[in-house]
């Protein structure tokens, strides 16, 4: 739960335009170092990603720009936020195992 707070506040953060904070995965690891994943680092960015889509949702809801729709949450929506934080923080060319992240956090 705490992971899914984090992740909403960072994503508004990320969502209003600032791109002057970088914020990580415990210990400082970029995603590329990530991909043998600890659960910790799992669970965090699984908790970015569901945080991200919840202020999505919220947001969504609160603007009327989706009256009614629910943005998924399901691994593929999951995975599609984890693939687009490591593509902005240094690690696209890793991409490949990037599900490791929601198998090692469930």
């Amino acid at each position: 739960m705490k992971y899914a707070l984090i992740g909403i506040v960072l994503a508004a953060v990320v969502f209003w335009g600032t791109d002057r904070i970088t914020p990580g995965p415990p210990q400082g690891q970029s995603c590329a170092e990530d991909l043998d994943a600890s659960p910790e680092q799992s669970k965090w960015l699984m908790g970015y990603a569901k945080g991200y889509l919840t202020a999505l949702n919220l947001i969504s809801r609160g603007h009327g720009t989706m009256p009614g729709k629910q943005i998924s949450m399901d691994d593929a929506a999951i995975n599609a936020v984890i693939r687009e934080y490591c593509a902005q923080h240094r690690a696209n060319h890793y991409l490949d195992g990037v599900d490791l992240y929601v198998k090692n956090a469930r």
